[in-house]
């Protein structure tokens, strides 16, 4: 990868790579290591969260990049989610601050609401999952409106650059316009060939936010981690192993992963999109029984 990466441009001026490393899942020795690797080759954007429980190891990296002259903060984009258990007005700066300290910054460029369902408040904040005869202990008192007020406190402190949502549907999203002094600017949910998006990417646009893509390829992985997890594994298709995806991979000599060097032919894509089966991987369901679900809406 080339050491300039393009940017999408967000509606308050703010620049963000179009590409960036994941880190759900790893470790924090693995994702400190694994991103030090990504600066070295390019990579300008990192994403983490605080129920991943690896900010340490990214925090690490980047000091270490950053006194090595690779890079200077300036040059790497980091994003970061307020948890569950945080949903609430009054608790977002305590998460915000514990999220800086883990990793290393006085800012961060990006905040995100990790997703829209709030989990009861815990004393010990790294009990992230509260739970009670193996059900969540969800706080039914969410209110996404309120909580967008916290959010928006944290660029008014100088705490984050930008801020914006995860896992809300295009209905949760306009509550959010319908009150904002700032608007969200970024939205990341799961998308790819079996799970377009299109009609909230379309919403997206219309109102100026910008659309980041988790599990682009499919979350490959996630079986192997839900059974870890113990979480239910789904029959859903594997998006790697579908055939018309190989089948444009092959007549382009890339892999059915590789997304960089080359274009696809009009025929190509509409192959592509003709994948859409509204598959989604990550289904959140053992959220299902909160106001807030936000799965139950077309879009």
């Amino acid at each position: 990868m080339a050491t300039t990466v393009p940017h999408f441009e967000f509606n308050n001026g703010k620049k963000m790579p179009v590409i960036g490393l994941g880190s759900w899942t790893a470790p924090v020795e693995e994702v400190e290591n694994a991103l030090k690797e990504a600066i070295d080759v390019g990579y300008r954007s990192i994403d983490t969260a605080y129920t991943y429980q690896n900010e340490k190891g990214v925090g690490n990296a980047i000091k270490a990049k950053i006194q090595e002259g690779v890079i200077k903060r300036e040059d790497i984009f980091v994003t970061t989610k307020l948890p569950e258990i945080g949903l609430r007005k009054s608790e977002i700066e305590r998460f915000l601050k514990i999220a800086l300290s883990a990793l290393q910054l006085d800012y961060l460029d990006l905040y995100l609401i990790h997703g829209p369902v709030g989990l009861q408040s815990q004393e010990d904040p790294d009990n992230i999952f509260p739970m009670k005869d193996g059900k969540f202990l969800l706080d039914d008192t969410t209110n996404l409106e309120e909580v967008w007020q916290g959010m928006e406190a944290m660029v008014d402190a100088g705490l984050t650059k930008s801020i914006g949502v995860s896992n809300m549907n295009s209905s949760q999203i306009q509550r959010i316009l319908n009150v904002a002094r700032i608007k969200p600017a970024n939205l990341q949910v799961e998308c790819h060939a079996y799970l377009q998006q299109k009609k909230l990417r379309e919403f997206c646009k219309s109102n100026g936010i910008i659309v980041t893509a988790y599990s682009p390829i499919g979350s490959p992985g996630k079986p192997t981690v839900g059974k870890k997890l113990g979480w239910p594994v789904s029959d859903h298709p594997v998006l790697l192993q579908d055939s018309v995806l190989n089948t444009i991979a092959k007549k382009n000599n890339r892999t059915p992963a590789q997304i960089f060097d080359f274009e696809l032919d009009s025929t190509d894509m509409k192959a592509l999109r003709d994948l859409e089966r509204g598959v989604r991987y990550f289904d959140f369901d053992f959220f299902k029984d909160h106001p807030e679900f936000a799965f139950n809406a077309p879009f």
